[in-house]
């Protein structure tokens, strides 16, 4: 599936993301990190946090999880 995530509110991105988080999609979920941390002149890292951090707060068990792959991801490339 092929989806344009530049014309998305950053809302509508977060959202996405938590849905991508439940089917375990982690190149799309990728992508709408880079996309959101573009925006907001922020690294991936900075981003992964803020997201960690939202879904500790909302109780968003499958985006924490993703969140943590992510990050796993990240550091098995440096």
């Amino acid at each position: 599936m092929k989806i344009s995530l530049r014309g998305l509110s950053d809302i509508k991105l977060i959202k996405l993301f938590d849905r991508v988080a439940k089917v375990d999609d982690r190149h799309l979920a990728k992508a709408i990190v880079y996309r959101l941390a573009y925006r907001h002149h922020e690294s991936f890292e900075a981003q992964l946090r803020y997201l960690g951090k939202r879904a500790v707060k909302k109780e968003n068990y499958p985006s924490f999880n993703m969140v943590a792959k992510l990050w796993k991801d990240r550091k098995g490339d440096e």
